[in-house]
């Protein structure tokens, strides 16, 4: 199962070097404003195929 952290913009303004370590160890967290969801921090990559499946433009093939 997947979790998905969520903070709201107050939080990610008070803790925002501790949720980027999160990112940076590979946690994706999702940022809310009024309680929406407006945005995904998710870790940076340099392999576009990486960032593609992480984005769930694409599904990988089954293995």
């Amino acid at each position: 199962m997947c979790y998905m952290k969520r903070v709201g913009v107050r939080e990610l303004r008070q803790n925002a070097s501790v949720l980027l370590r999160a990112v940076a160890d590979g946690h994706t967290i999702e940022i809310t404003h009024h309680g929406h969801p407006v945005a995904q921090l998710i870790p940076a990559t340099n392999d576009a195929w990486s960032a593609l499946i992480a984005s769930k433009e694409v599904t990988p093939p089954p293995h």
